[in-house]
């Protein structure tokens, strides 16, 4: 049936008057996504825009004479699906993943229940509307009520819709048979019986990550509680904090006048507390802003490297330490020991980069090395717990990782200050757990 011309016209009339705010909104929503992926890479794998990237006027006409069918009043303000985007996931629990970070990013305009879609064609996924938030509109006041699809699905959701899509909407709207119907619906379902199996294996493989995962941030929260009288000056209770956004609002109010070391650390505490992909940027953000208002003190960048480990972003931690190293070096440090904490805590972190993401990068291993024999050399005690970790993660055999143990041992008898063997005992047992785990994997072995 052709195209109704008086629709069609009225429709390309308003089409064209927001053309580029289309492109606008469609860009922003893909680099807000990307943000996300390029911190989760392993959450969300694939983020690619429908092509065109604005939906035709005669695409969007059609559509809307469809709709009338059902809801006579159906318009083209209501046509949701304009500007749409696709994000894939390896797994069902990185969808949801997504999905909670993409409620603090956008306005949502769908409930969850109403996102998923099981189609007749056997395609699964998450559509959600959103837009801008507010306080984002405020600032592109030209994205003001334009909505953007976005589509959710696991890669075998995706590898189904790739394969039965041209098979299904058969050219010249030819109906698909009940009997290819049904085949369509079992390969569907069968492929999310797989969807589920591999959520269960991805489960029981993070089993013992998720132990790690749950013992270091038990230390972290203790390490990252030097936040001095913080917590009162912004109102916020740090056993019971609220709501995210009230968090976040308490933190951009209280940076204006407060933003200090102690500041950083609070909100990075917060953040690790919440476990909220906002709440990390923001307290990455703080940091940040902290070290440019004097970028010349040392000790700033000391602080923010700690706060990047803490928070899992051990490439800018890496890179905060090596730079304090070399400036120390130069003497641009107000504190002579500035550099050699620095070295220490390089060390550690890269250790614990090992642990927690099973890599580290070649050239930091390297870089570290002269740092580690320094410490074997200094024998002064202080970093011996460094050291031993390092054999822990780094040695090649038993008697490596049990002098490991050995030295982890007799830093915990130097620990004199209460609030410092507390969080030290925390490390250490941490550090055994995982010294005993690489013992059991080394007998094991044939």
């Amino acid at each position: 049936m052709p195209i109704a011309a008086s629709l069609l016209s009225t429709v390309q009339i308003e089409w064209r008057r927001r053309y580029d705010d289309y492109l606008t909104l469609s860009d922003y929503v893909r680099d807000r996504c990307f943000e996300f992926r390029r911190q989760h890479p392993n959450v969300v794998r694939i983020i690619f825009s429908r092509e065109p990237k604005v939906k035709t006027a005669e695409s969007i006409t059609q559509k809307v004479e469809a709709r009338r069918k059902e809801t006579p009043g159906f318009s083209y303000e209501d046509v949701t699906d304009i500007v749409a985007l696709t994000i894939l996931c390896p797994y069902a629990s990185d969808v949801s993943q997504f999905i909670a970070w993409m409620k603090t990013a956008f306005e949502v305009r769908t409930d969850d229940a109403t996102a998923y879609k099981v189609y007749p064609s056997g395609h699964r996924g998450y559509h959600y509307i959103i837009t801008p938030t507010l306080p984002e509109l405020a600032s592109k006041p030209r994205l003001n009520k334009l909505k953007c699809e976005l589509q959710i699905k696991t890669l075998l959701q995706e590898a189904f819709d790739a394969k039965s899509h041209d098979l299904w909407y058969k050219p010249g709207n030819l109906k698909v048979g009940e009997d290819l119907q049904a085949q369509f619906t079992v390969v569907s379902v069968a492929l999310n019986a797989i969807d589920g199996q591999t959520e269960f294996l991805k489960r029981l493989i993070l089993r013992e990550q998720q132990a790690l995962d749950l013992r270091r941030n038990a230390c972290l929260e203790l390490y990252l509680r030097g936040y001095g009288d913080m917590p009162a000056k912004l109102g916020l209770d740090p056993d019971n904090l609220p709501e995210v956004v009230t968090i976040v609002q308490n933190l951009r109010r209280g940076a204006t006048e407060l933003l200090s070391g102690d500041f950083c650390k609070f909100a990075a505490y917060c953040a690790l507390k919440i476990d909220n992909p906002l709440l990390t940027d923001e307290a990455i953000g703080h940091a940040e802003e902290w070290v440019q208002q004097d970028p010349q003190e040392v000790h700033r960048l000391f602080v923010r490297g700690a706060i990047n480990w803490a928070l899992g972003r051990f490439e800018s931690s890496f890179q905060d330490l090596a730079e304090v190293i070399d400036r120390a070096a130069r003497g641009e440090a107000a504190d002579p020991e500035e550099g050699r904490r620095a070295k220490n805590n390089l060390i550690y972190f890269v250790c614990d980069c090992k642990l927690f993401r099973h890599s580290v990068d070649d050239d930091w291993v390297a870089k570290i090395g002269p740092f580690v024999e320094e410490l074997r050399s200094a024998d002064t005690g202080n970093e011996t717990d460094t050291l031993g970790f390092y054999l822990i993660l780094f040695g090649k055999t038993p008697d490596e990782i049990e002098e490991g143990r050995r030295l982890m041992r007799n830093s915990r008898t130097l620990r004199r200050n209460k609030t410092d063997a507390q969080i030290y005992a925390k490390f250490y047992t941490l550090h055994e757990y995982v010294a005993l785990n690489r013992l059991l994997e080394m007998q094991d072995r044939p």
